[in-house]
């Protein structure tokens, strides 16, 4: 007995795991363009669904109540229903078709609720569908399903140019429309023309649907936020530093030693000692060889130094400041040279020089180095400093320099530079200047690209859709 219930409760557990992980696949639309998108709105966000015969139908027309619906669950499922605290009293429903106890009229008085709050769009359900009757069971256009999910976002960031034949200014609510174009809910067709009267398939929702969606997810995003940074996602885990041009065999030879010589302090710090079996693979007496290395003019001074400093335990504090002194006159000679790591040596500087002294050394590093890895690298140990210090007006020109020198970054980072330095603009600086300087960032480093920069277009549009709604 007790057997068959462990048995059942592995069965219920295994398939309640397949049933979590189910993923529904139509059989009419593995094949069809709009597949993706048909999978995005009912799995991921489960906003449509398919027919019980197992299929999608995806060239099936959309009506106007599967439309609104659809909308009202789009809303809800970012979480953005109550962002306005809203007032479905405010949203009187007067249709003829429609009564307060037809099921439609909830859902309408929904939508129509969230769009009366939208403060960035003045129309209304009746603007877009007509005055008398709803008629819900109609078929939805590709005007009227544009127009509904415009009005329930925000204006586009890029500048809007109508280039559809068939779209002129004599078209009703032709703002919006280009709004709605803007933020790529609708695509034209070959010839031009947007055909804004052709009904809308239900492959034609589910796309439209997945790109208010991703709209929306800017809206439920705040970019205004600060985030501190950590020296070590510009730095390898075991630092070489500054390594020697491939055509100076000498320094090379001198390289190969130092790598070795570090390799074996690390191996020694791990395992405690070099068996006997294996010191023909290390360095026996890896310290004597950085020290040699010193006096045999090897090139990579700082990463020299800084591995005898951390090595060597006989040093006084005088001496550990000798070799501080000599790594940072040494970097002041390189100020083009990529030095991988200098966080790590900079951060001892900052340990055994007077404070002041070493922010104002790194400080002229900073305003003479020619290389970006090396001004951003550095540029975070200083935005630490005055941001623990609440220097605002050098950590925006910190933040600046940053921003013109990220290219070389993931856009993760690129992104988190821009984010902290728009967000120290709109607080000390204010809105205006803030959206300005974003807008120029975007036009600058995404505009042209952002077929290249994805995540960096989604996070510069919505910092910017944010600053234009306080």
């Amino acid at each position: 007995m007790k057997k068959s219930r462990v048995l059942i409760l592995i069965l219920a557990v295994i398939l309640s795991v397949q049933f979590t992980f189910a993923i529904t696949i139509y059989k009419d639309t593995e094949n069809h363009w709009s597949n993706d998108y048909i999978r995005w709105a009912t799995n991921e966000v489960k906003i449509l669904s398919g027919f019980e015969d197992g299929t999608f139908r995806p060239n099936n027309v959309m009506t106007r109540i599967e439309y609104v619906t659809a909308l009202n669950d789009l809303i809800d499922n970012q979480g953005l229903m109550n962002i306005f605290d809203l007032e479905t009293d405010e949203a009187t429903i007067a249709y003829k078709d429609i009564s307060a106890d037809d099921w439609q009229y909830d859902e309408i008085q929904q939508l129509e609720s969230y769009i009366l709050n939208n403060k960035n769009n003045s129309i209304s359900i009746k603007d877009i569908l007509g005055e008398e009757d709803f008629q819900p069971e109609k078929a939805i256009n590709r005007y009227e399903a544009l127009l509904l999910s415009t009005a329930i976002s925000l204006p586009p960031v890029d500048e809007i140019v109508n280039t559809f034949t068939d779209l002129d200014m004599n078209t009703p609510n032709y703002t919006y429309i280009l709004e709605g174009i803007g933020n790529g809910f609708l695509k034209g067709y070959s010839d031009n023309t947007i055909r804004l009267e052709k009904e809308l398939t239900r492959a034609e929702a589910a796309t439209l649907l997945m790109r208010v969606g991703k709209e929306l997810e800017q809206v439920n995003i705040s970019y205004l936020t600060y985030a501190k940074f950590e020296p070590q996602a510009f730095a390898r885990n075991l630092p070489q530093f500054q390594k020697p041009s491939e055509e100076d065999s000498n320094q090379l030879e001198l390289h190969d030693r130092f790598i070795k010589a570090i390799a074996s302090l690390q191996y020694i710090e791990f395992v405690g000692h070099i068996p006997y079996s294996e010191r023909h693979l290390y360095d026996e007496k890896p310290l004597v060889t950085l020290w040699q290395l010193k006096n045999e003019s090897y090139l990579n001074l700082i990463g020299n130094n800084y591995y005898i400093i951390k090595h060597d335990k006989s040093l006084d504090n005088e001496e550990i400041l000798g070799l501080v002194n000599e790594g940072i006159t040494h970097l002041f000679q390189h100020t083009t040279v990529e030095i991988e790591g200098l966080n790590k040596f900079l951060s001892i500087a900052m340990e055994v020089l007077p404070l002041d002294e070493a922010i104002n050394r790194i400080e002229g590093y900073f305003e003479k180095v020619g290389n970006d890895h090396m001004k951003l690298s550095t540029g975070i140990l200083l935005i630490d400093y005055y941001h623990a210090n609440e220097d605002h007006e050098k950590l925006i020109n910190i933040y600046r320099a940053m921003v013109n020198n990220s290219e070389g970054l993931t856009e993760e980072l690129q992104a988190n530079i821009i984010q902290n330095y728009i967000y120290l603009i709109y607080e000390v600086v204010g809105k205006d200047e803030a959206l300005k300087e974003s807008q120029n960032i975007y036009d600058r480093l995404v505009n042209e690209n952002a077929s290249n920069k994805m995540h960096l277009d989604f996070v510069m549009k919505g910092l910017i859709k944010e600053l234009m709604q306080l």
